[in-house]
Order: C-alpha cells, then structure tokens, then sequence
C-alpha cells in the first residue's frame, strides 16, 4: 500500500511545471510520505501563492514605471508620499490578486 502510494505521488509529480520544484522536494524529502490529496492540497496553497505574488508584483512593477516617468529628482522625492503611493498600489491591486488566485486555484467552480 505504501508503495502503491509512493507510485500515484511520484507519477503526479511528474507532470507538474518546474514552478513547484521547491514544494515537490520539501514533499518528496519527508519522512513519511503524504496521501495524495494533501499533496494536491499543499500544490494548491503553493499555486495560489505564486499567483498572487505575480499579481501585486505586476501591479507594483506598473506604478513605479508610471511614476518614475515624470521628471524627479532625488531631492524632490518624498519618503511618506512614496511610501502612500506603495501602500495606495498594494491596496488597489489585493482584490484583483485574491480574485485571480481564486479563480485559478478553483477553474469553473467561481
């Protein structure tokens, strides 16, 4: 039985995108082996993750071009004022990269 689990875990695996490496070693490394639904549980985590992480970082990525385009110098930059317009950008852009990490990790289902 344990083999038979070892086999359906491994065969997953195989057909995962190189993005889950870290997860597949940190699973296929422990001492006991999981069932399969906790990998599938554990991938999931691990691929909403990635998700949103490429949504504010796309978002952030955005208004910083947009903001360094105008014409700045050093001395006129100010620390609070970029610092509301980072807080203001992670605001706008976590509703957006919680819907899209849902909707990826549950296709059909939102």
């Amino acid at each position: 039985m344990l083999e038979r689990r070892k086999t359906r875990v491994v065969q997953f695996f195989m057909k995962l995108k190189p993005d889950f490496e870290p997860i597949r070693a940190n699973i296929l490394n422990r001492e006991t082996l999981p069932d399969i639904d906790v990998v599938f549980g554990e991938l999931i985590h691990e691929e909403t993750r990635i998700n949103n992480l490429a949504s504010i970082d796309s978002s952030y990525t955005i208004d910083v071009a947009m903001y360094t385009s105008k014409e700045i110098t050093p001395s006129s930059l100010d620390p609070k004022a970029v610092q509301k317009m980072i807080e203001d950008s992670a605001t706008a852009a976590l509703p957006e990269a919680i819907s899209s990490a849902l909707i990826a990790a549950y296709p059909g289902k939102i």
